[in-house]
């Protein structure tokens, strides 16, 4: 059932965000979501795109691998980075795939500049299978074979999520992929239920076939002030789902994750955290990459510390 709340409280430090989101009149709405975000529509891992069209890390999935029997010492405290730096928390990282659209894309960038720079084991070995336009409607009614399937690549084959993760065997399959390119694909009136039901499907797939592979869903992120009065796409139809998800999650077993709250002012995404604040108005910067890091991290932690606990419900947003 969903609830209303509206702030949510992590374990240990909570933080406090203070960007504004300023309203500015927006005239049109894409009725199917963010189609290609800052990244090129057609864009695959495995050949190298990432959100801005830089060259990123590589798209090749690591297959699984054993985690060190080394014991790790972890501060299950949430701390925000101001700059990445080498953790010990990252090793919980190797063998995992991160699944997502263009806002997934932008992280990816991050991680591979980061791991270029200075920072090579930065989330371990996890690699990335993610694409603009791409979405959970497309992953499960599009056959990824098709010419102008929107499906990431692995090794140079378009994959459904749910194919993927059975020739690549990931050890973790963290999923930040519903809502942006599938709101307006569904009638007003059930957009974020049937969006809701098409990621639950994906978890319930993986389940069903890959027993053995770790499932992580991370919330999905979202809009800005200006952009958030469409009919369909807007926070309040998205804090919906994200709850509808989460629900499932809590009802099935499986682990979620709120990487969107922390990001939020006014029930909005922060403006000091978007990359397009007078554009699409829901793609991060590295400042919200960085949130982004602080929250996987802290969950990491508390996995292997065993005390990671899906919070009970997400706050309820509201359009306009």
């Amino acid at each position: 059932m969903l609830k209303k709340f509206l702030c949510t409280t992590l374990a240990g430090a909570i933080l406090i965000l203070t960007a504004s989101c300023t309203p500015i009149d927006v005239s049109e709405e894409s009725s199917l979501g963010v189609v290609s975000g800052t990244a090129n529509s057609s864009a695959a891992v495995s050949e190298n795109e990432s959100a801005n069209g830089d060259e990123s890390a590589s798209s090749d999935v690591a297959t699984s691998e054993e985690e060190s029997s080394e014991e790790i010492s972890v501060d299950t405290e949430l701390k925000i980075p101001t700059v990445i730096t080498s953790d010990a928390v990252d090793s919980f990282f190797d063998g995992g795939i991160f699944v997502g659209n263009s806002i997934m894309l932008k992280y990816e960038k991050f991680v591979s500049n980061n791991r270029a720079s200075s920072t090579a084991d930065f989330l371990g070995t996890a690699k990335f299978f993610c694409a603009g336009s791409f979405g959970v409607y497309h992953n499960n009614h599009t056959p990824a074979s098709k010419d102008d399937a929107v499906n990431p690549k692995y090794q140079g084959t378009k994959y459904s999520v749910q194919d993927m993760v059975g020739v690549a065997n990931p050890k973790r399959v963290f999923i930040n992929l519903a809502g942006l390119n599938d709101m307006g694909i569904f009638p007003v009136s059930s957009c974020a239920e049937d969006t809701a039901k098409e990621m639950n499907k994906i978890i319930d797939d993986i389940k069903t076939k890959y027993p053995e592979v770790e499932i992580v869903v991370l919330s999905t992120t979202y809009m800005v002030k200006r952009n958030n009065n469409m009919t369909r796409l807007n926070n309040e139809n998205l804090s919906i789902m994200n709850n509808l998800i989460l629900d499932y999650c809590n009802a099935n077993g499986v682990d979620f994750v709120d990487i969107s709250t922390l990001l939020t002012e006014n029930g909005c995404l922060a403006d000091k955290y978007c990359s397009d604040l007078d554009s699409l108005g829901c793609h991060l910067n590295d400042s919200g990459c960085l949130v982004w890091t602080g929250l996987l991290r802290n969950y990491a932690a508390k996995k292997i510390a065993g005390i990671y606990k899906n919070p009970e419900s997400m706050p309820m947003l509201s359009k306009g």
